[in-house]
């Protein structure tokens, strides 16, 4: 009989940054412990499509983005963190969760401040390599604090999650490739995996448009656009365009011999983790410049930045790479050196040293 207990609460969202890495986590989780599992996030994010194949019952929360410069909407925004922080406090009252855990997102902000409120013990990630603001302005009131990079401040080190099909992926991408090109409906052509993200996927969709029938004649090419709308009249041959790849995404990182992606570090990982070669194209004044500088100094990403790139530029890149087999093999190599991964257990660690309350699963 499965043991009644008080939950544990993920909480991330707003894009998919903040959710892929703690759904690493959560699969952890689940073989160890007993504890139901809570996620709060955003009301329209992308997070809940994510989580649906997941045991995790889903509460949306109040929010607002913290902005650092003059807009109208911050006084709404304001508005709405205040009220997510009361909807938190009523939540962890009627709950009382073991813990909560984070990686950086806004959403999570109210959240861990009414659990410090509350003292409920409290973890949050921090997987980029510089703080974001979210985690600064809950640091004083955490329990716990990991970090994938040194970072100045008090922290424990972690490895970045990633998700067991990932890991299974590693070990037999060869053998999955034939499989993989033939759900696509795709020759032996190279093939080229863009993954467009939320925030941000507008750019990278446009390029990918204006470049696509040049690149089909050297790719095939997968694209996941990030966003509900697909692109009409695209319907080409050695075209595949979604707006996610859901149980899909393993068999389109097994196609894929070059990964395209902005520089957050959930994707980033999944590459380091399978060896992949990446290019990234960073979404400019944000955190993943820094990712994309660091990948850079270690030779583990061609970095294109966003500012001076074309589609001429854009296909000559990825030409050049695909022409050069030795350097797309270190690629792939210099990033799994660059980026430690692992399946979680390092989180699940950190979090057991904050909550005491874990509930062991019986044995199966």
């Amino acid at each position: 009989m499965r043991i009644i207990s008080r939950p544990i609460v993920f909480s991330g969202g707003g894009t998919l940054g903040s959710v892929m890495p703690l759904v690493s986590v959560i699969e952890q989780f689940r073989t160890r412990y007993a504890n139901e599992i809570w996620w709060c996030g955003t009301y329209k994010g992308p997070e809940r499509n994510a989580l649906r194949s997941l045991p995790v019952r889903y509460i949306p929360l109040l929010g607002g983005k913290w902005r650092r410069y003059i807009s109208w909407k911050t006084i709404v925004d304001l508005l709405c963190i205040a009220l997510g922080f009361f909807q938190s406090v009523f939540l962890l009252l009627s709950a009382k969760p073991v813990a909560i855990v984070s990686a950086g997102s806004f959403i999570s902000v109210p959240l861990l401040w009414a659990a410090w409120f509350l003292r409920i013990p409290t973890l949050a990630l921090q997987l980029d390599v510089k703080i974001g603001l979210a985690n600064r302005l809950v640091l004083s009131s955490l329990s716990q604090f990991g970090s994938l990079f040194p970072l100045p401040m008090r922290s424990a080190r972690i490895a970045c999650p990633v998700r067991s099909a990932i890991f299974a992926l590693s070990r037999e991408k060869d053998k999955m490739k034939k499989e993989a090109l033939a759900r696509f409906s795709f020759d032996q052509k190279p093939t080229i995996l863009v993954l467009g993200g939320g925030i941000g996927a507008g750019p990278l969709n446009a390029l990918i448009q204006e470049s696509i029938h040049s690149l089909l004649l050297t790719f095939n090419v997968l694209h996941s656009t990030g966003t509900s709308v697909v692109p009409r009249g695209l319907q080409i041959s050695g075209y595949r365009a979604q707006p996610f790849f859901g149980d899909d995404l393993i068999y389109a990182y097994a196609a894929a011999d070059i990964i395209v992606s902005r520089a957050g570090i959930g994707t980033i990982a999944e590459a380091a983790a399978i060896k992949a070669p990446l290019v990234v194209i960073p979404l400019p004044h944000s955190p993943q410049e820094h990712n994309a500088a660091l990948l850079a100094k270690a030779g583990a990403a061609a970095v294109l930045p966003q500012k001076s790139l074309t589609s001429s530029v854009f296909i000559n890149a990825l030409t050049e790479l695909l022409a050069d087999h030795a350097s797309l093999y270190a690629l792939g190599v210099s990033l799994h050196r660059a980026i430690p991964v692992d399946d979680g257990s390092s989180v699940i660690a950190l979090l057991m040293s904050c909550s005491p309350k874990l509930i062991l699963s019986e044995p199966r």
